[in-house]
């Protein structure tokens, strides 16, 4: 694959990635055997794409994004708090997701308007 200096570039996975569908943005946290989500660090949020876009089966990859809410599941994490106020300097809603239960809990939890 040669090098490029932009993202997102059409043959490769870089970029911004933005979902379609809820259950999309689900597949980048993972689930254990149980089911629960394993979180580990990952941030969903909602955004606003803007510079380069390329669109996929599943949503789009962009050059830039700007969130104006954000979900941090809290599994696999040491302390989601620090982690939530490093986030805070968005200047968006910060909302911690509990892991532990079933992934249909946290579905629904992003579900809300």
């Amino acid at each position: 694959m040669p090098r490029h200096e932009t993202a997102p570039h059409p043959f490769c996975a870089c970029g911004i990635h933005a979902a379609a569908e809820l259950e999309h943005a689900l597949a980048y946290l993972g689930e254990n055997v149980e089911g629960d989500l394993q979180g580990s660090g990952q941030v969903l949020g909602r955004v606003t794409l803007w510079g380069s876009v390329v669109e996929g089966p599943s949503g789009w990859r962009a050059e830039k994004a700007c969130p104006f809410e954000l979900y941090l599941p809290t599994g696999g994490l040491d302390d989601p708090y620090e982690v939530a106020f490093a986030l805070a300097d968005y200047g968006v809603p910060v909302e911690l997701l509990d892991c532990s239960p079933v992934a249909a809990k946290v579905r629904a939890q992003l579900a809300a308007p």
